[in-house]
């Protein structure tokens, strides 16, 4: 699923804090890939399928790898899925999740690597540090985003109770 524009803050929050360069995946089809997309086009009351909540717009695109997803979501003028709040996630998981599954979130990497999400970066270039001060996020214990091996997260829907838990992934 993907965000044509984010949050309260809308496009203004986005390309503010980018990937660092040593930033990119390690194994699988994210070998040496970072997201460097930007988005030009915000309207997203002109497409089809498009599912509008305050100043972002969400689609399920279905499965596939972090590339995949991130690529399929840019070619909407889009990113993968981050909230900037804990009632934004839940009218996602509600209104646009279609299966109780993983579901990849907007984040790649961390500097330095650990669970602490102030350190984790976007491919919308969204500041986490202001994002998890509403949102109060946690990983899964033991459960680290890198800058190399370790450089996606994942989120499960789970009939709509709130459990922001992410989990990280290798390199799918």
């Amino acid at each position: 699923y993907t965000a044509g524009a984010g949050g309260d803050g809308g496009f203004d929050s986005y390309y503010q804090r980018p990937i660092p360069q040593n930033c990119r995946g390690k194994h699988g089809s994210i070998s040496n890939w970072t997201p460097r997309f930007k988005i030009q086009q915000t309207d997203c009351t002109v497409q089809r399928g498009w599912k509008k909540y305050k100043e972002s717009c969400y689609m399920d695109l279905d499965r596939g790898t972090y590339k995949d997803c991130e690529n399929r979501c840019n070619s909407h003028q889009g990113h993968i899925h981050l909230p900037a709040d804990r009632a934004e996630y839940l009218w996602v998981e509600q209104n646009v999740m279609k299966h109780n599954a993983w579901y990849w979130m907007g984040i790649f990497c961390s500097v330095p690597g650990g669970v602490d999400i102030n350190n984790f970066y976007t491919p919308s270039g969204e500041d986490m540090r202001k994002i998890n001060y509403n949102l109060r996020a946690g990983m899964h214990p033991q459960q680290n985003i890198e800058d190399r091996d370790h450089v996606c997260a994942r989120t499960f829907r789970n009939r709509d109770s709130w459990r922001w838990n992410l989990a990280s992934r290798a390199w799918k």
